[in-house]
Protein backbone atom coordinates (compact mmCIF):
# COMPACT_ATOMS: atom_id res chain seq x y z
CA UNK A 1 0.00 0.00 0.00
CA UNK A 2 2.80 2.35 0.94
CA UNK A 3 4.51 1.70 -2.53
CA UNK A 4 1.35 2.24 -4.32
CA UNK A 5 0.88 5.25 -2.42
CA UNK A 6 4.71 6.48 -3.11
CA UNK A 7 4.30 6.21 -7.00
CA UNK A 8 0.85 7.96 -7.01
CA UNK A 9 2.80 11.34 -5.25
CA UNK A 10 5.78 10.63 -7.20
CA UNK A 11 3.43 11.13 -10.41
CA UNK A 12 1.48 14.00 -8.98
CA UNK A 13 4.60 15.53 -8.03
CA UNK A 14 6.13 15.58 -11.63
CA UNK A 15 2.25 17.02 -13.03
CA UNK A 16 2.41 19.60 -10.90
CA UNK A 17 5.79 20.67 -11.28
CA UNK A 18 5.31 22.93 -14.19
CA UNK A 19 2.81 24.94 -11.87
CA UNK A 20 4.59 24.42 -8.49
CA UNK A 21 8.49 24.10 -9.28
CA UNK A 22 9.60 24.92 -6.05
CA UNK A 23 7.45 23.60 -4.21
CA UNK A 24 7.20 20.09 -5.77
CA UNK A 25 11.11 19.86 -5.63
CA UNK A 26 11.24 20.49 -2.21
CA UNK A 27 8.55 17.43 -1.87
CA UNK A 28 9.95 15.07 -4.16
CA UNK A 29 13.69 15.11 -2.29
CA UNK A 30 11.64 14.76 1.42
CA UNK A 31 9.08 11.98 0.35
CA UNK A 32 11.84 9.44 -0.91
CA UNK A 33 12.65 6.48 0.85
CA UNK A 34 16.40 7.02 0.46
CA UNK A 35 18.36 9.47 -2.17
CA UNK A 36 16.66 10.40 -4.82
CA UNK A 37 18.91 9.72 -8.32
CA UNK A 38 18.03 13.38 -9.64
CA UNK A 39 16.17 16.39 -9.41
CA UNK A 40 12.12 16.01 -10.20
CA UNK A 41 12.90 18.89 -13.38
CA UNK A 42 15.49 15.88 -14.95
CA UNK A 43 12.84 13.49 -13.62
CA UNK A 44 10.66 11.25 -16.85
CA UNK A 45 7.65 12.49 -17.91
CA UNK A 46 4.41 10.24 -17.03
CA UNK A 47 3.85 7.98 -20.29
CA UNK A 48 0.58 7.18 -20.92
CA UNK A 49 0.15 4.05 -23.07
CA UNK A 50 -3.40 3.96 -23.58
CA UNK A 51 -5.22 4.86 -26.58
CA UNK A 52 -9.07 3.97 -27.98
CA UNK A 53 -8.79 4.53 -32.05
CA UNK A 54 -12.51 3.71 -32.48
CA UNK A 55 -13.50 6.41 -29.62
CA UNK A 56 -11.10 9.40 -31.37
CA UNK A 57 -12.68 8.36 -34.57
CA UNK A 58 -16.27 8.32 -33.33
CA UNK A 59 -15.23 12.00 -31.57
CA UNK A 60 -13.75 13.48 -34.75
CA UNK A 61 -16.90 12.27 -36.25
CA UNK A 62 -18.70 13.74 -33.84
CA UNK A 63 -17.24 17.30 -34.07
CA UNK A 64 -16.85 17.36 -38.06
CA UNK A 65 -20.53 16.80 -38.32
CA UNK A 66 -21.89 19.39 -35.73
CA UNK A 67 -19.35 21.80 -37.26
CA UNK A 68 -20.73 21.34 -40.77
CA UNK A 69 -24.41 21.86 -39.09
CA UNK A 70 -23.23 25.06 -37.71
CA UNK A 71 -21.78 26.21 -40.54
CA UNK A 72 -25.15 25.59 -42.65
CA UNK A 73 -26.72 27.57 -40.23
CA UNK A 74 -24.49 30.26 -39.68
CA UNK A 75 -24.13 30.51 -43.59
CA UNK A 76 -28.53 30.30 -44.36
CA UNK A 77 -28.84 32.92 -41.67
CA UNK A 78 -31.02 30.46 -39.49
CA UNK A 79 -31.74 32.19 -35.79
CA UNK A 80 -29.75 29.99 -33.29
CA UNK A 81 -32.82 29.59 -31.03
CA UNK A 82 -34.52 27.79 -34.00
CA UNK A 83 -34.06 24.01 -34.07
CA UNK A 84 -34.17 22.31 -37.46
CA UNK A 85 -34.26 18.64 -38.49
CA UNK A 86 -31.83 16.56 -39.54
CA UNK A 87 -32.20 13.94 -42.38
CA UNK A 88 -29.72 11.38 -43.25
CA UNK A 89 -29.68 10.06 -46.27
CA UNK A 90 -28.67 6.63 -47.00
CA UNK A 91 -26.32 6.28 -44.17
CA UNK A 92 -23.63 3.45 -44.48
CA UNK A 93 -23.76 1.04 -41.45
CA UNK A 94 -20.97 3.23 -39.29
CA UNK A 95 -22.47 6.09 -39.76
CA UNK A 96 -26.23 5.04 -38.78
CA UNK A 97 -24.47 3.28 -35.77
CA UNK A 98 -22.79 6.77 -34.85
CA UNK A 99 -25.85 8.65 -35.39
CA UNK A 100 -28.07 6.02 -33.10
CA UNK A 101 -25.00 6.27 -30.43
CA UNK A 102 -24.49 9.93 -30.25
CA UNK A 103 -27.25 11.25 -31.37
CA UNK A 104 -28.39 13.32 -27.95
CA UNK A 105 -24.91 15.14 -28.65
CA UNK A 106 -25.90 15.44 -32.01
CA UNK A 107 -28.87 17.70 -31.24
CA UNK A 108 -27.93 19.33 -28.31
CA UNK A 109 -24.84 20.71 -30.26
CA UNK A 110 -25.94 21.44 -33.21
CA UNK A 111 -29.69 22.90 -31.95
CA UNK A 112 -31.29 19.68 -33.96
CA UNK A 113 -35.05 18.41 -33.11
CA UNK A 114 -34.89 15.09 -34.87
CA UNK A 115 -32.41 12.91 -36.36
CA UNK A 116 -34.07 10.73 -39.34
CA UNK A 117 -32.74 8.46 -42.22
CA UNK A 118 -34.52 8.25 -45.28
CA UNK A 119 -33.34 7.34 -48.87
CA UNK A 120 -33.80 10.48 -50.75
CA UNK A 121 -33.28 14.20 -49.46
CA UNK A 122 -36.22 16.39 -48.97
CA UNK A 123 -37.33 19.09 -51.47
CA UNK A 124 -35.40 22.63 -51.20
CA UNK A 125 -33.30 21.06 -48.03
CA UNK A 126 -29.56 22.41 -47.30
CA UNK A 127 -26.97 19.28 -48.13
CA UNK A 128 -23.67 18.32 -46.13
CA UNK A 129 -21.20 15.75 -46.82
CA UNK A 130 -19.65 14.40 -43.73
CA UNK A 131 -17.40 11.84 -43.29
CA UNK A 132 -18.25 8.52 -43.08
CA UNK A 133 -20.94 9.19 -45.48
CA UNK A 134 -21.06 8.96 -49.14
Amino acid sequence: MRHVMGSVLDRIYALLHPFMPFITEELWQVTAAGERASLLCHAAWPVLDFADRDAADDINWLIEVVSEIRSVRSEMNVPAATEADLVAVAPDAATAARLERHGAAVKRLARLATIVTAETAPEQSAQILAAGGS
